[in-house]
């Protein structure tokens, strides 16, 4: 028996990424989940821990024991963090501290530790800091689910080291189109990126002049992609893109850090991308900025990124 997926308000393609991951037991160490409503953040959650602590061959099977621990809160293995549990309104610096300190601890029960942070939006970054150093190299056995109601207050060294999924309560028919259309463009952008000059990668965003709207789901979809070359190059076998031969030929022409200062103009972009309103601009420092991410060039004050 296989426990369904919540009907959260996820688009299509979400839903079949946490449901292979699901099947394949192929975990990220990190997801982020954004959406207004606590419970079906909550309910979101439940599902990835049971992934996670599943002790079932079809994962996760929701009638195992590990599974009905998890769902009814009492697996020592999936720790709940909430600043609400202890009257405050905002994620200390503490509790990231403690929850650092207990995840080196081998799990009891199940095969994997689940560390799930409610209102992880409500960190300073003094906060986000300190979890970023226990993400950025975890142990194997901990995975960390990070809600909240909006990525918006979250670091962008934080976001481009999770996988993100975003619950909308509404059809995401005309953002799956987008997305659909996005995915081959990102990775034709990231294989013209490896080219010895810009000419293919400009031939590609002057599409984005006529359609602007893909400007954002093609940001997205390279990150997810960088993600996961960022993961192999670091020793994970963990891929939630099917990218194979790409994810390989980044991995192989840049290093680790090049790929994440890559990923954190892709990030800028997509910040500015929301606010600004000269598009047009922004399509046409593109290519420059990120080449000069991707080959280390210095830039001057003309190519910031506003």
């Amino acid at each position: 028996m296989n426990m369904k997926l919540p009907d959260t308000g996820l688009s299509p393609s979400d839903k079949k990424v946490l449901a292979g991951m699901g099947a394949s037991s192929r975990l990220p160490h990190a997801v982020l989940i954004e959406g207004a409503e606590p419970q079906a953040r909550a309910g979101l959650s439940g599902y990835i821990a049971c992934c996670a602590v599943c002790s079932s061959a079809d994962r996760p099977c929701g009638v195992c024991e590990n599974c009905r621990k998890a769902l009814e809160g009492i697996h020592p293995d999936v720790i709940v963090y909430d600043p609400a549990d202890e009257n405050e309104k905002t994620f200390k610096v503490k509790a990231v501290r403690e929850l650092r300190d207990r995840a080196f601890i081998m799990p009891n029960e199940a095969e994997n530790k689940v560390m799930i942070l409610r209102q992880a939006d409500k960190m300073n970054a003094q906060a986000q800091n300190a979890l970023l150093k226990i993400i950025e190299e975890p142990p194997e056995h901990v995975i960390f689910i990070l809600e909240c109601e909006s990525g918006k207050a979250m670091l962008p060294t934080i976001l481009s080291r999770v996988a993100s999924f975003a619950i909308t309560g509404k059809a995401e028919d005309s953002g799956d189109k987008l997305k659909a259309e996005a995915y081959p463009l990102a990775g034709d952008l990231l294989n013209a990126l490896m080219k010895p000059t810009e000419l293919e990668f400009m031939r590609l965003t002057a599409g984005f002049e006529k359609k602007p709207e893909l400007f954002e789901p093609t940001i997205s979809a390279m990150k997810e992609i960088l993600r996961d070359a960022s993961a192999k190059k670091a020793g994970s076998a963990i891929a939630l893109t099917d990218n194979g031969g790409l994810i390989e030929s980044l991995g192989a022409k840049f290093s680790l850090k090049t790929i994440l200062r890559i990923n954190d103009k892709l990030t800028e972009f997509e910040k500015t991308a929301k606010t600004n309103a000269n598009k047009n601009l922004l399509f046409t420092r593109f290519s420059s900025i990120l080449r000069c991410a991707a080959y280390n060039i210095k830039t001057d004050t003309r190519h910031n990124i506003q």
